[in-house]
């Protein structure tokens, strides 16, 4: 994913509402590519809260925590007595 110029803004501050509709695009669009919010939170040098919360105002569906469905290898059992 190429690297976009992010609005910033220090830390335990608020952002300015137009650069944070700007970032959470931007989120947005990463994420629904298949960023996790971990990896855009380093990416952009956000907290993951920040991250978190961006995400929420730009209205993202967020997709179920800890990636895909497991699968079970061929010639387990997962029976318990």
């Amino acid at each position: 994913m190429p690297e976009t110029s992010m609005p910033q803004a220090p830390p335990r501050r608020r952002m300015d509402p137009v650069d944070k509709e700007v970032a959470g695009a931007a989120l947005l669009a990463d994420y629904q590519a298949g960023a996790s919010i971990r990896e855009l939170a380093t990416r952009y040098s956000f907290s993951i809260g920040r991250t978190r919360r961006l995400l929420v105002d730009a209205g993202v569906e967020f997709r179920p925590r800890g990636g895909g469905p497991r699968t079970q290898r061929s010639g387990s059992t997962s029976a318990r007595p």
